[in-house]
């Protein structure tokens, strides 16, 4: 058994104490100035649990992938896992910059 997709998928958990303990107080700090209620998303990935729950998702999905007969499936599915964590939480934290944007007329 490969290890490397199991390692790569590590690095999530990381990124997610980063994003819960660093990341997140300090755009709820800018988003405080808004004054207008978030959106679901933003709302979601700011609660200290959903990062987590997302880095130990994707490494439970490595996991499971690592019966596959391909030594590539397990590599790519750590991979595609492992960088959509940040992605849908950078996406998340800019949905009300959006929002707002959106409202300016």
């Amino acid at each position: 058994m490969n290890p490397a997709p199991i390692v790569i998928s590590a690095f999530g958990i990381p990124w997610a104490l980063l994003a819960t303990f660093k990341l997140a107080p300090t755009f709820l700090g800018m988003f405080a100035d808004f004054g207008s209620e978030l959106p679901k998303l933003t709302q979601l990935m700011v609660t200290p649990w959903a990062p987590l729950a997302l880095a130990f998702a994707g490494l439970a999905v490595v996991a499971a992938t690592l019966r596959f007969s391909k030594s590539w499936v397990p590599l790519a599915v750590a991979i595609i896992t492992t960088l959509l964590q940040p992605a849908i939480f950078v996406m998340a934290m800019y949905l009300p910059i959006f929002s707002i944007a959106g409202r300016i007329q």
